[in-house]
């Protein structure tokens, strides 16, 4: 393992092992709709890092006439456009403002240059300090040389509604609606589609949709969206699923539908008194709906709706706690991907 500075305990920058082979970190999200860096607030900074998203970041000094960070962020500005990078900048200002890069303790807060980090499930798997001589902090090409060396760059890409509308007309299309403010969706992508992406060797993408914005500015709208895109009944009534839900993934070819996989959203439990045990009065995977899937065929418990539950895997014996839900739905999941994934 290399040591990168004195000041700095070696163990905190996991990235090579003992025998020199690097450790390369999945970075989590890749973007086609941003063309720059994108700055975040402090919260913003402890929500990403708190998820165990895996991010590049650069710190810089704010209101600096520093050229050295004007030379860098040109070159990571170019990383997202040319590379589709999702790339977080923060003012060294608000070091300390960051609960979460108070409680790790490693994070510079330089006020005269740039600093750089690959960060992997809380921690820093990779620090750049700045060095005027390192052609990274200056040119593109060995910028991007030095990714590629460190990071498998990202499977799940943000897309807007005008790039997913053209994606869904390719030969092949894996489409994925979130909220980032739903908490199955929070539960799923660190829990259950990280995992699967890490263990997982595949060239597809998946386009990221966020529906959050159309959910808090119109619940009209917000609706609209989910028949538009097939997630309800409206337009979809075999694999509809009632008014929609998110999170969803789907699989297009040609622009066509062909299959659909909701993640969580098991309806109310009901309580059944001979067995003393719980089912839920509905779920995406039921006997009517189940048919029209084709990538079930080798799970045990595809009907969600006959699954015992029991009373400590609940929540007030009202809901499904996701950790025991999750068993069930992770072997959907990964089945779903590894049908559809290539």
């Amino acid at each position: 393992m290399k040591k990168l500075t004195l000041l700095i305990p070696l163990l905190i920058f996991p990235t090579l092992t003992g025998c020199g082979n690097i450790i390369k970190t999945q970075l989590t999200y890749g973007t086609l709709i941003s063309t720059t860096a994108t700055q975040l607030t402090p919260s913003e900074f402890d929500t990403r890092y708190d998820a165990g998203e895996n991010f590049l970041l650069a710190i810089y000094p704010k209101d600096s006439s520093c050229l050295c960070w004007g030379h860098f962020e040109y070159v990571i500005n170019q990383a997202v456009e040319k590379d589709n990078l999702l790339i977080y900048k923060y003012y060294a200002q608000e070091v300390s403002s960051s609960v979460a890069m108070k409680e790790n303790g490693n994070f510079r807060s330089d006020l005269s240059h740039p600093t750089f980090y690959v960060v992997r499930n809380k921690n820093i798997a990779k620090y750049y300090p700045y060095n005027s001589d390192n052609p990274f902090y200056t040119e593109y090409t060995s910028f991007k040389k030095e990714m590629e060396k460190v990071c498998k760059f990202p499977k799940i890409y943000y897309v807007n509604e005008d790039i997913l509308d053209q994606k869904l007309l390719d030969t092949k299309c894996m489409a994925f609606y979130i909220r980032e403010s739903c908490s199955d969706c929070k539960y799923l992508i660190p829990n259950a589609l990280i995992p699967y992406i890490d263990s997982h060797n595949f060239n597809d993408k998946i386009y990221m949709i966020d529906f959050d914005p159309y959910r808090s500015s119109d619940p009209t709208l917000y609706q609209e969206k989910k028949d538009k895109y097939k997630l309800s009944t409206k337009y979809n009534e075999h694999l509809g699923y009632d008014t929609g839900y998110i999170p969803t993934l789907q699989f297009y070819e040609n622009g066509i539908l062909k299959d659909m996989m909701v993640y969580f959203n098991d309806k109310e439990l009901i309580y059944d008194e001979t067995k003393d045990v719980y089912h839920v009065s509905d779920s995406y995977y039921n006997e009517e709906r189940n048919i029209y899937h084709h990538y079930l065929d080798n799970i045990t418990d595809k009907d969600l709706t006959k699954v015992d539950i029991k009373a400590e895997d609940t929540i007030q014996n009202r809901s499904w706690k996701s950790s025991s839900a999750a068993v069930y739905h992770n072997q959907i999941l990964n089945a779903f991907l590894d049908k559809y994934l290539a």
